[in-house]
């Protein structure tokens, strides 16, 4: 915990801002998916994250913050909440982005992932992953 704390304090100023965004937008969009389809809360949740900015950051940047966050939250975070999550911190900066869901049969199951895409490549996540799950249909504005 000390160790986690210093890496905490060792964020920059807006940094620090970006994880207590992402950590709140991950609790709305977790607790929103058990009560709203998913292109409602992903509308909620852009109204929440403001007007966009100018300033420029790295889109992987801010998914590491995401996932940062989405490790330490009240119970793991799932694909989905955590891909709504970095579509809105990415909003804030000017940087729009798409969520795409995919699925694949493993051992005769159905398993589905979502990630979110910008200029055309996925945002935090290995760059074959429409190999790996196969999109369920053209990306939907959001």
């Amino acid at each position: 915990m000390k160790a986690e704390l210093q890496a905490f304090r060792a964020l920059s100023r807006e940094d620090r801002g970006n994880l207590a965004r992402a950590w709140a937008y991950l609790l709305l969009a977790d607790l929103g998916l058990r009560i709203l389809p998913v292109h409602r809360v992903g509308a909620l949740l852009r109204l929440l994250g403001g007007r966009p900015g100018r300033r420029e950051i790295p889109p992987d940047h801010l998914a590491h913050l995401v996932g940062i966050a989405g490790r330490h939250h009240l119970h793991p975070m799932t694909c989905l909440p955590r891909s709504l999550a970095l579509q809105a911190l990415l909003r804030r900066y000017g940087i729009l982005a798409e969520l795409r869901i995919g699925v694949r049969r493993e051992a005769g199951e159905m398993r589905a992932h979502a990630w979110i895409e910008h200029a055309g490549r996925p945002v935090g996540e290995p760059a074959d992953i429409e190999l790996r799950f196969q999109p369920l249909r053209q990306p939907r504005s959001m």
